[in-house]
Formats: structure tokens, sequence, C-alpha cells
């Protein structure tokens, strides 16, 4: 089974390229969902994440403050500090999950898995990849799809 890392920025059009794979047979997996799983209501990656940050970055069912995190790594003086903090840490739990994936798939006969990283190179795990896709789209084409996708304004995508 081939292991191929799909990477490209937010409405470049992955899913898209993911789509056109999967219609021949292979599967993929989506590292976004993996990392919600993992930050979901006691997930496996929010005590080491609590640990670093403080529990304000988690709600009353123990699931990952998106709005507060997003200001932890990308305002203020230690955002920069934050966000490798942050990226040391998910990476690992991310990873640790996409190679169990990766070993249940390489069971079947599945002849590919696509695995959607918009960090892939960030977190090494191009090196584990047979193959890299990178999908790109001009920015003004991206930020369209993004708005369109998520039902938000231009400013906003």
């Amino acid at each position: 089974m081939k292991v191929i890392g799909l990477s490209g920025g937010s409405g470049s059009g992955k899913g898209y390229v993911a789509g056109l794979f999967e219609s021949r047979g292979a599967r993929t997996i989506d590292t976004d969902a993996v990392y919600r799983e993992l930050t979901s209501s006691h997930g496996e990656c929010m005590d080491e994440l609590i640990a670093e940050f403080g529990k304000e970055i988690s709600d009353s069912n123990g699931a990952l403050e998106r709005a507060v995190m997003r200001k932890l790594v990308f305002s203020g003086e230690k955002a920069e500090y934050n966000r490798a903090r942050l990226n040391q840490i998910s990476h690992r739990h991310v990873l640790r999950k996409v190679r169990s994936l990766i070993l249940e798939l390489q069971a079947s006969d599945v002849p590919a898995v696509l695995v959607d990283a918009p960090l892939l190179f960030e977190s090494g795990f191009d090196k584990e990849c047979d193959a890299v896709i990178c999908v790109t789209a001009p920015v003004d084409v991206r930020i369209s799809r993004i708005m369109e996708r998520d039902g938000i304004s231009k400013e906003a995508a």
C-alpha cells in the first residue's frame, strides 16, 4: 500500500483531489479531523495541552476551546512560542494516530492512503510518505472557496 501525503492551503482543492483518489479505491486520513478527535472532550491530547497552557483552554466538558487557543497562538508576545509548543504536542499525538490508522488499512486491500495534512512538512510526516502531492490555487480562488464552504465573510476567510 502506498502512503501519499496530500498538502495545500485551505480552499486549495485538497478535498477534490482526495475524492479523485477515493473514486479509484484509495482511502483518505484527514489530520484536521484526527486533531479534532484528539482535542474533543477528554481527548488523548488534552491533558498535555492543559498542562502546557492551563485549564482555560478547555471547556466544561474537557474539550479544547478553539477560540482561546487561537488567541494564544496567533496574538500576543508569546504567540510564536505558544504555536511551536502546540505543534510539538499535537503533532506527536496526531502522527501516532495516523500511523495507527495506516496500519489498520494495510491489513485490507486498499491500494493507497492519502494523508491530508496541511502541516505535512512542518510535522515531518512527509518523510514517511511514498509520494507527496501539493495542491495549489490562486489566493482569490481559495478565499472564494472558503467563504462558500464556511459561509463566512471575505475578511474572516
